[in-house]
């Protein structure tokens, strides 16, 4: 539904074709967006009259929902979660971002780098961004190390 506005996600292709249940990433990986949380993305309803509450999009790795809107929720045959708002009151209310962030894991980040062959330790994030079509997502780093077979290498320069 929001496609007509703003876009679509490679993680819901149609209604019925998309990666509900699936593996999406590491087990080690959990996310969500929560507007209960004070601060910047904080609000106790949306602009549907939905109740704002955590939504896990995924867990150890299991991609499990979506924010979504009322028309958006009845579409999935699931329950409106309250991520619908609008910048203005005569603005359509869109699904939007609240606090959304990964959750702290049990492993140590040592054992973790220590089993990466070859990859990057990304420290600290930026304001992200996303393009109007919501395709392209960006999260930007403070520093970026390689990790070459399990320990952390050179710093790499942004510019």
């Amino acid at each position: 539904m929001e496609a007509a506005y703003a876009g679509r996600s490679w993680l819901l292709r149609t209604v019925d074709d998309n990666e509900i249940g699936c593996a999406v990433g590491s087990p080690l990986l959990s996310a969500v967006s929560d507007p209960t949380l004070y601060g910047y993305g904080h609000y106790r309803y949306d602009h549907e009259g939905t109740q704002g509450k955590r939504v896990a999009h995924i867990d150890s790795g299991i991609f499990r929902g979506f924010m979504n809107s009322r028309a958006t929720a009845a579409a999935l045959g699931v329950e409106p979660n309250g991520s619908a708002r609008s910048a203005e009151v005569y603005q359509v209310p869109l699904i939007r971002m609240s606090n959304t962030f990964f959750l702290p894991g049990e492993t140590p980040p040592d054992k973790i780098i220590g089993e990466v062959e070859r990859g990057y330790y990304v420290c600290g994030s930026a304001i992200p961004s996303i393009a109007e079509s919501r395709e392209n997502f960006r999260i930007s780093a403070r520093r970026v190390y390689e990790i070459d077979h399990g320990r952390i290498g050179r710093l790499y320069r942004f510019g």
